[in-house]
């Protein structure tokens, strides 16, 4: 019964991914917001001179390039907070993101648009995190619902994101 303006995002995307208008299957899909003043170019090569990130993110951690199983995403200080919800009603009783501690969620999960990501791991991100939103919004009715969101969908499927700071500033 309430209005939820940024259910869209997870809505159009799992549309987008599943029309005739889909990519091709090998495509990596950057999810963006319109209020970006980009850094850096979205592309799904990764490793470049001049990459930003910080602690706990080390130089060891970079990938070459965002493939199936390893996307990578913009920082964000959402944090931890989503592992404090109700994940057995937001994801399930046996979701991995149950298991998800607080130095994961912040390496991996406190991450937010661009969102680059394979397609085949986008297809399956889109379908729970649009499932999620409303579990989500329910107990978080805010502005960042579909964010957390997002991260649980992510930790549900077991996808770590790179994050990396230096993609934009909003």
């Amino acid at each position: 019964g309430q209005t939820y303006y940024f259910y869209n995002k997870p809505g159009g995307l799992q549309h987008w991914l599943a029309s005739p208008a889909s990519p091709p299957d090998d495509t990596v899909i950057a999810v963006i917001d319109p209020d970006f003043i980009f850094m850096r170019p979205l592309t799904a090569k990764v490793k470049a001179d001049g990459i930003i990130f910080s602690g706990p993110i080390q130089a060891e951690d970079l990938i070459e390039k965002v493939t199936v199983g390893h996307p990578a995403a913009q920082y964000y200080g959402i944090g931890d907070k989503w592992i404090e919800f109700n994940l057995t009603y937001i994801a399930g009783e046996d979701s991995p993101a149950l298991a998800v501690k607080s130095m994961s969620a912040w390496k991996h999960y406190s991450i937010g648009p661009p969102y680059i990501v394979a397609k085949a791991d986008m297809v399956r991100i889109a379908q729970l995190w649009h499932s999620v939103v409303p579990r989500v919004y329910e107990g978080h009715p805010h502005l960042l619902a579909g964010m957390y969101a997002y991260s649980v969908a992510a930790a549900h499927l077991e996808l770590p994101h790179l994050r990396l700071d230096g993609y934009m500033t909003s």
